[in-house]
């Protein structure tokens, strides 16, 4: 009778030992929080590089990334242009009398603003200098996407398999709740581990709210960062393929951020020396003709070209390129900190590898102790040793290895993730 007991308390058990199958996401809290259900479905066909790119939309900082790239061709086309500034065309008319004698004289000119000696190019080089800092803000935001995505998904897989287990734990607690229950009626057992059992419960219902109310958070993130309601199986094929290659010194320069940094100290930089390169102004070439005609006389005509030279502005000039100096320096320093982060984010993708490496590792062998252990106490138990309820904490012991196995391959499968995303390989 008693083998029998402990059998029919350990089948709710031993179906759930290893890794949990992917199973549809449904959160469903107590009417008390007043919240809707959310359900992610598994799509087996989606992959979450489908999922980043479809998230673009809803990720802010497109319209940045946007408008970098049409500043960019808007200078390209300045810089292309044949005067520096907007030309002007002047028409001049004027007409008297006098004397019964008609005068009148007509001119018309046009004013051309001429690049200064090296402005062009300098201008050239600063568009060139915008293009590249419009890519590294496009890599650094699809990086920073796809980041948030990676972390929504590991936490909706967390949270899911945390509830699951939970609810495996709960359904443990419950069934021997009901044999304690009965033996202490039957006299098999003392009144107190009814109390002993109902603490369990208790415990266990507790976490359980506390599971679906993190898995409820852990899906509405992801519905709000996705705007879909699907996610995918498993992680992309080559993102759970194991890394074994270490950090190098040039690593970090292909760090998408830092590549963005990058590319905006050198487009600071190349406008400082755009401005320069203008000086004072843009010296402007008119070029014009003249017709006077008078009653009774021959008519006369004279063709204008001149040329004006800004002069006097240095103090306007020097407060112009202090302002874009100041800009350039900042650029610099933050270059400089991109640099530092690039180098630590790396290293700590690097170490965070190893660690969960090793905590996978250790979780196998915590389900193996954990088993090796309830069936000794499952022995014990037959030999009258140890009471159900003992039977029952090594049991709940090996729920926890295998949940502990779970968020563990989880992990290693996200920090795998972020190295091969360094990596280039993502």
């Amino acid at each position: 009778m008693r083998h029998a007991l402990v059998l029919i308390t350990l089948a709710g058990g031993w179906c759930f030992s290893g890794p949990l199958p992917a199973q549809p996401v449904q959160v469903q809290l107590e009417p008390a929080h007043a919240h809707a259900d959310i359900a992610i479905r598994v799509n087996p066909e989606l992959s979450l590089r489908q999922v980043a790119k479809s998230a673009s939309a809803r990720f802010p900082g497109q319209a940045s990334v946007l408008a970098r790239a049409r500043q960019a061709k808007a200078y390209a086309d300045k810089s292309r242009s044949w005067q520096s500034e907007p030309g002007a065309v002047t028409v001049d008319h004027l007409q008297s009398r006098a004397s019964g004698v008609t005068s009148t004289e007509s001119m018309l000119g046009y004013h051309w603003s001429l690049w200064r000696w090296g402005e062009r190019s300098a201008q050239g080089a600063f568009a060139g200098a915008l293009d590249g800092l419009a890519q590294g803000e496009s890599d650094a935001w699809n990086w920073q996407r796809t980041q948030q995505v990676h972390d929504a998904f590991a936490r909706l897989r967390l949270t899911t398999a945390n509830e699951q287990g939970a609810e495996q734990k709960l359904e443990v607690v419950q069934k021997l709740a009901t044999q304690v229950r009965q033996r202490v009626n039957a006299g098999d057992l003392p009144a107190r581990e009814n109390d002993r059992v109902r603490v369990l419960l208790l415990e266990a219902q507790s976490e359980l709210i506390d599971a679906r109310a993190q898995h409820f958070e852990a899906s509405r993130h992801w519905l709000q960062l996705t705007g879909s309601a699907e996610q995918p199986a498993d992680w992309d094929a080559d993102l759970v393929a194991p890394v074994n290659a270490e950090p190098d010194a040039g690593l970090p320069a292909h760090h998408p951020e830092l590549r963005s940094a990058q590319a905006a100290a050198a487009a600071a930089e190349a406008r400082l020396q755009a401005v320069l390169a203008r000086g004072f102004g843009a010296p402007v070439l008119f070029v014009g003709a003249r017709e006077d005609r008078a009653t009774g006389e021959v008519d006369r005509g004279a063709a204008y070209v001149s040329l004006t030279l800004p002069l006097g502005g240095s103090a306007h000039a020097r407060a112009a390129q202090a302002d874009l100096a100041l800009e350039a320096a900042r650029a610099a320093d933050a270059l400089r900190q991109a640099q530092i982060t690039a180098e630590w984010e790396i290293h700590e993708a690097f170490h965070e590898l190893d660690v969960q490496r090793q905590q996978w590792q250790r979780s196998q062998e915590r389900i193996q102790l954990a088993a090796d252990t309830l069936s000794k106490s499952l022995r014990a138990f037959e030999l009258g040793e140890i009471s159900l309820l003992e039977v029952s904490v090594d049991e709940q012991a090996r729920l926890d290895a295998s949940r502990a196995h779970n968020r563990a391959t989880v992990l290693l499968q996200r920090a795998r993730a972020r190295v091969n995303a360094l990596l280039g390989e993502s």
